[in-house]
């Protein structure tokens, strides 16, 4: 009668095993070849050229001239224009209610034409407009803007489908990245491009330097040191040491 208890629980147990080893077998419900959103964060946020808009606010604070900062933001935000612009240079002035242009805002419309003429900036590469201030009781500044190239997300970061705890088996089974990872790593790398171009093209390598190559080849040949020794001016080095004053 033991032996029969025995043997019935041995089956039962080996039935189980296989009805487990068969639903964990089973894909119906973890489709590991749909995925909603591209695997890789650079692929999800990727770092694009885009025409953004540079603006410089210029505020009349003066009867008459631009005070020193205003004139160096101008100065500045002028030699940006030159190096980096895709469009001419817009000064919009803002006008009154019955659309004549505020004086304050007209005589600093002037000066920064005079600074931008200093600076060689006149002609073709200038552009006038008018526009209406929201609120008249405020100080309406004269604004400067252009279009330029710059490396940019164009996707949206804080986006959040799924919450990271258990919130989708499908998710917690394939093991995927969560939608908003690396979009203010690659955001970051973005705003911290100098050259708009790297983001979409790689840079030329530099020629080889064909006699340092071939000195090292000839020295590994001769079984000699191919490194490099530098001869530094000790006594020099030594003199501005102690000429810091004892």
């Amino acid at each position: 009668m033991t032996r029969i208890i025995r043997g019935t629980t041995v089956a039962a147990l080996i039935s189980l095993s296989a009805l487990t080893l068969s639903a964990c077998s089973t894909t119906d419900f973890v489709d590991t070849n749909v995925s909603p959103i591209p695997a890789a964060h650079d692929e999800r946020f990727p770092i694009e050229l885009r025409n953004a808009p540079q603006e410089l606010r210029v505020y009349p604070m003066r009867a008459y001239g631009l005070d020193p900062r205003q004139t160096r933001d101008v100065r500045d935000f002028a030699r940006s224009f030159r190096n980096e612009t895709k469009s001419p240079l817009l000064i919009s002035i803002p006008t009154n209610p019955v659309g004549g242009s505020e004086p304050a805002a007209s005589r600093t419309a002037k000066e920064i034409k005079d600074e931008l003429d200093r600076l060689g900036i006149n002609g073709g590469n200038v552009r006038y407009a008018n526009y209406m201030p929201e609120d008249p009781g405020k100080v309406s500044p004269v604004k400067l803007s252009y279009i330029t190239a710059q490396a940019k997300v164009v996707a949206e970061c804080g986006v959040w489908h799924d919450d990271l705890g258990v919130a989708s088996l499908e998710l917690d089974m394939n093991n995927r990245e969560y939608e908003n990872f690396g979009c203010a790593t690659q955001t970051m790398i973005a705003q911290q491009i100098a050259d708009p171009l790297d983001a979409v093209r790689p840079r030329q390598m530099d020629r080889i330097d064909t006699a340092k190559r071939l000195n090292a080849i000839g020295k590994l040949r001769n079984g000699e040191d191919p490194g490099t020794k530098w001869v530094r001016p000790e006594a020099g080095i030594q003199e501005s040491m102690g000429s810091g004053g004892n």
